[in-house]
């Protein structure tokens, strides 16, 4: 039976405010709906930024330094020193943070203890944040060797499996926090040896999760938003979310990238020259030159690497990839471009073999170098020494594939949505550290699609990965 007849009997005016009632339910309803979907896919995505940024801070330290501090006899040590700055640079350079440490494992399951602290070279003043003249336990700085009972706390024992992160809040001596754990391995044979942690105070997470949607945008709708204008509404609202944690995920990477990156090649420049000014007179002046002016050309490398790779991120990022397609065979073009990456291979004793069927087509070499380039790139910083890399290409009707085979780590099946979004790392690369930036897939796919090809990836963790792309025979 229709609405109009059900309440024929009503008075007009008394329809109307039971319908614009009944709108208005409805209209509340989805509200309540949306703004606890929105704020559960924000606490979710704080979670990752927490798991994510975590495993970026991690591969910071080697578990060699690590295994040199063990109590508070230890604190003098120069490396304990540089351990600590390099904690309180990262607090000071993630937003939102309020502690990083690192821990590890005891005798006692469940039981940690403290490798060092932001805050472990605190003085008397600065911890006693309210002037009372009296550490309270939640002013307490944590030292080498001071332990921490960890068995409530079920993620932070996962951290020394994999990058985790608190499933909520949780609660100890320093206050109410969300946490982000990854694990910490030696250089030289992987083994998962601390983790490091970071917290984010309460009120933060609070304020920021449920920033998305405010109780005043909930007024508002049941003032009298039509049923279709709240699916209008929450569809925008979800793609400028998805946009500002895109945006924010690229600041964070681009963050830890510039810190990484830059960091190691400025601390050789900086160690070559000190090391010049206060040079051993029995070595000749110009041998020390010579071997430190070498040093520093290999830093300088190395930042001009990633100054060419953020160029075209940005490229890809906003479609300014040019594309001059030429008659070209295509055998000839991949094998000027492997024998430059020839030292690549040479340094790091992989063996490359070349399957690529002898034809001729349309194509921007410039544009091939780029991808190729990235791939075998990844390809190398993703398997270990000695093992072999191919790359295939034959015809497919109307279009060339080409592939770059690799027998390294994998990817884990959980990472390969993200893998060509910007700064992405796999969750498993803390067990390697890589010297990538998380940029080669995203430029790859990017000058791909430019010249009119799409990229794909088969992946198996533990056992290699193989990324395809595709080029059109007639550019």
């Amino acid at each position: 039976m229709p609405a109009s007849s059900f309440l024929s009997w009503m008075p007009r005016h008394a329809r109307i405010v039971l319908m614009t009632s009944f709108i208005c339910l409805i209209v509340l309803f989805l509200g309540v709906v949306l703004f606890v979907r929105s704020r559960a896919v924000m606490q979710e995505h704080l979670r990752d930024k927490l798991r994510s940024t975590a495993a970026a801070a991690a591969m910071q330290f080697d578990g060699r330094v690590l295994d040199t501090i063990h109590s508070r006899a230890d604190m003098a040590r120069p490396e304990f020193l540089r351990m600590v700055q390099k904690l309180e640079a990262l607090r000071a350079m993630i937003p939102n943070i309020q502690s990083v440490y690192i821990m590890r494992r005891t005798g006692t399951p469940g039981r940690l203890e403290f490798v060092a602290d932001a805050d472990s070279l605190e003085t008397f003043e600065q911890q006693d944040v309210n002037r009372d003249g009296i550490i309270q336990p939640s002013e307490m700085s944590s030292l080498p060797g001071d332990l921490y009972d960890a068995s409530a706390f079920p993620r932070m024992i996962e951290g020394f499996e994999r990058p985790s992160a608190d499933d909520g809040l949780t609660t100890d001596q320093w206050g109410t926090v969300i946490s982000g754990y990854a694990p910490i391995t030696r250089a030289d044979n992987g083994k998962i040896v601390a983790i490091l942690g970071i917290d984010m105070d309460a009120q933060e997470f609070k304020a920021v999760s449920q920033s998305i949607l405010s109780p005043v945008v909930l007024v508002f709708l049941v003032a009298g938003v039509l049923l279709v204008a709240i699916y209008f509404l929450y569809s925008l609202s979800l793609r400028r979310f998805e946009e500002w944690r895109k945006m924010d995920d690229e600041r964070a990477g681009l963050m830890l990238l510039t810190y990484h990156q830059l960091g190691e090649p400025l601390s050789i420049f900086k160690w070559s020259l000190e090391a010049l000014k206060d040079r051993d007179p029995d070595v000749s002046a110009e041998e020390a030159i010579t071997q430190h002016v070498y040093n520093m050309e290999s830093g300088i490398r190395r930042m001009d690497g990633m100054i060419n790779d953020l160029k075209q991120a940005a490229e890809v990022q906003e479609g300014r990839i040019a594309c001059h397609p030429e008659q070209a065979d295509l055998k000839t073009v991949i094998h000027v471009i492997t024998r430059e990456l020839s030292p690549l291979f040479e340094e790091r004793k992989h063996k490359l073999h070349l399957h690529v069927d002898p034809f001729s087509m349309r194509l921007d070499s410039s544009i091939l170098r780029v991808i190729l380039r990235q791939l075998l790139i990844n390809a190398v910083e993703y398997s270990p020494e000695r093992s072999d890399i191919a790359v295939h290409a034959v015809q497919h009707g109307r279009a060339v594939q080409i592939s770059v085979e690799d027998h390294g780590c994998g990817i884990p099946q959980e990472d390969m949505p993200k893998i060509f979004t910007k700064f992405m790392r796999g969750s498993n690369a803390a067990r390697i550290q890589p010297d990538g930036n998380g940029l080669g897939l995203f430029i790859a796919s990017g000058f791909a699609e430019r010249a009119g090809g799409k990229m794909w990836v088969e992946s198996e963790e533990g056992r290699g990965t193989t990324v395809f792309f595709t080029l059109p025979l007639n550019g």
